[in-house]
C-alpha cells in the first residue's frame, strides 16, 4: 500500500483497509513511499537521462507540493517536505548541473514558475502500478511494517475546522 504522502482521507481509508486485510489473512503489510514510487517510475522511463535529479511532487493545493529529491540511483538527496513553489525553489539541485526532472500531479502547476534551463517536466500520475516494483523488492527482502502500529506519512497535519453554529431560524 502507499504510505503517503497524499490525501489525508485517502491515506486513512487505504491504511485501515490494508491493515484489516493483513490482520484477517495473517499477511505482512508492505508500505511504499508514494514519492519514491513516482521517482522510481520516472527513472525507469526510456527518455529519462542517465544522470538526473528526480523530484516527484504531489499537489498539496495552491502553489504547495509535497516533494522529495532523489538522484538517478534512487539515493535520497532530500527527504519529503511541503514546499510552496517559487522561482527560487530547488536552486540547490539545479547547481548539480544535471537535468532536474519534475514529475507527479504537482509538477504541472509548477511548470510556469520553475523556468530554469535544466528543469524538465515528465507527466506521470500517482498510480498503484508504480508501487509494484518497490513492493516486490521489499517483499523479497522481507521489509514489512507492523500493521498494528503503522500510520501513513502525511507530511503536514490536516487542516480541520469545527462547523459554525447555525441558528434554527
Amino acid at each position: 500500500m502507499s504510505s503517503g504522502p497524499g490525501s489525508y482521507t485517502s491515506l486513512r481509508v487505504g491504511a485501515s483497509t490494508a491493515k484489516g486485510i493483513c490482520f484477517a489473512l495473517g499477511k505482512p503489510l508492505l508500505a511504499i513511499d508514494t514519492l519514491r514510487s513516482l521517482a522510481d517510475a520516472v527513472r525507469r522511463r526510456a527518455e529519462t537521462p542517465a544522470e538526473a535529479v528526480l523530484v516527484p511532487m504531489i499537489d498539496a493545493r495552491r502553489m504547495e507540493v509535497y516533494c522529495s529529491v532523489y538522484d538517478e540511483k534512487m539515493d535520497l538527496l532530500k527527504k519529503k517536505w511541503a514546499e510552496v513553489v517559487t522561482g527560487d525553489s530547488f536552486g540547490t539541485f539545479f547547481a548539480f548541473n544535471k537535468p532536474v526532472i519534475f514529475t507527479g500531479n504537482g509538477a504541472d502547476k509548477c511548470r510556469a514558475v520553475l523556468t530554469h534551463p535544466l528543469a524538465r517536466f515528465t507527466p506521470l500520475s500517482c498510480s498503484a502500478r508504480h508501487l509494484v516494483p518497490l513492493a516486490e523488492a521489499d517483499f523479497i527482502e522481507n521489509c514489512t511494517v507492523d500493521a498494528a502500529y503503522f500510520t501513513p506519512e502525511y507530511v503536514k497535519q490536516p487542516y480541520i475546522t469545527t462547523p459554525k453554529k447555525r441558528s434554527l431560524r
